[in-house]
């Protein structure tokens, strides 16, 4: 998987008022991806996970609800990373591009 450090921004659902980023820091050579996800302008909310052929995800609780939203990116042949949120109200879609 080629190098995926460094600031990915794009918008959910593609709508501008939905700006998401993700910071990739780091990833290891036994695939552990570290890095913080910000939504809009709050502050970066700090992640791990595991990659898994060209995708990895992770759960982060963004309201307060039982249940964690779960976030999935995939890195894209054109080199962007297409993500979904799954959440109590359904799925948002987004791509993200290297800032």
């Amino acid at each position: 998987m080629p190098n995926l450090v460094g600031t990915w921004t794009g918008v959910w659902d593609n709508n501008p008022r939905f700006a998401t980023s993700l910071i990739i820091e780091r990833v290891t050579e036994s695939g552990v991806i570290e890095g913080r996800y910000v939504f809009q302008r709050s502050q970066p909310v700090p992640f791990s996970s595991r990659r898994d052929g060209r995708s990895f995800r992770f759960e982060m609780s963004t309201y307060a609800v039982q249940a964690p939203d779960v976030f999935t990116f995939t890195l894209q042949p054109d080199g962007r990373l297409s993500g979904s949120r799954q959440w109590l109200r359904g799925v948002n879609q987004t791509v993200l591009t290297r800032a």
